[in-house]
């Protein structure tokens, strides 16, 4: 993975309190899951309770990958009846400058080119109830029983069976038939989540004989043929990319 550095310029003139005290006891960051899709995962609580007087609170979300660092800095405080759990790079310093009574530091954040899936625990101290709202850097992040993300399930009734079906993870299922104008099979496929097992594509000439057919294995290219107007067959290989 290529590795992109932000530099950033930070002025301190001092450290300030807000006044408020950490309710963080301790936290355990994960490593960076980068076998899962990050546009199917939901930043989310996944398991949130009590231990005696701590609470537990994980977090599921996706993040860049460069928070598998060790340089983390996390945070937890109840404010406003609202928890606000954070975490974020600890900048390096690079350069310091010394202006009068100001520090100038030169800091550098180490992000990488990718996201990947995190899960953060944080254990906390003097928290009321486990229904208390939460915030994530600052997002609202609610308890969710589903890793991914869902949606309405859609589905078509042709001659009596279901076709075209996209399940609740977004995923086309089963037999897929796309038509032009309802007549002419465009499409004929045999989906497993999203995944072509079989299936074949068609293309027709202007009267509406069959041109060209694509036959699909496995999410694979298997078979490719063109037909002249009459039906003959004129060319047939593996793939339609392939010389």
């Amino acid at each position: 993975m290529k590795k992109i550095v932000f530099t950033l310029l930070i002025i301190f003139i001092g450290i300030s309190s807000n006044g408020q005290e950490s309710n963080l006891i301790d936290f355990y960051p994960s490593f960076c899951d980068e076998n899962e899709d990050v546009l199917r995962i939901r930043d989310r609580v996944s398991d949130i309770f009590f231990r005696n007087d701590t609470l537990f609170v994980s977090v599921g979300f996706v993040a860049n990958c460069g928070f598998e660092s060790e340089h983390l800095n996390p945070g937890a405080q109840l404010l406003n009846d609202t928890l606000y759990l954070s975490f974020d790079l600890e900048p390096l310093i690079t350069n310091s400058i010394i202006e009068g009574e100001k520090i100038i530091n030169f800091t550098s954040l180490n992000l990488l080119d990718c996201d990947c899936c995190f899960e953060f625990m944080y254990l906390l101290k003097n928290i009321p109830h486990d229904s208390t709202p939460i915030k994530l850097n600052s997002k609202n992040i609610c308890y969710h029983k589903e890793k991914y993300k869902t949606y309405p399930i859609q589905f078509e009734i042709h001659k009596g069976d279901t076709i075209n079906l996209i399940d609740k993870y977004g995923f086309r299922q089963g037999k897929w038939l796309l038509y032009k104008d309802s007549e002419l099979l465009l499409s004929e496929r045999i989906y497993k989540n999203d995944s072509i097992l079989l299936g074949t594509d068609f293309r027709y000439y202007e009267n509406n004989a069959i041109k060209a057919k694509l036959e699909w294995l496995n999410n694979e290219h298997q078979n490719y043929s063109e037909y002249d107007e009459s039906g003959k067959l004129t060319i047939r290989k593996s793939s339609p990319f392939d010389k």
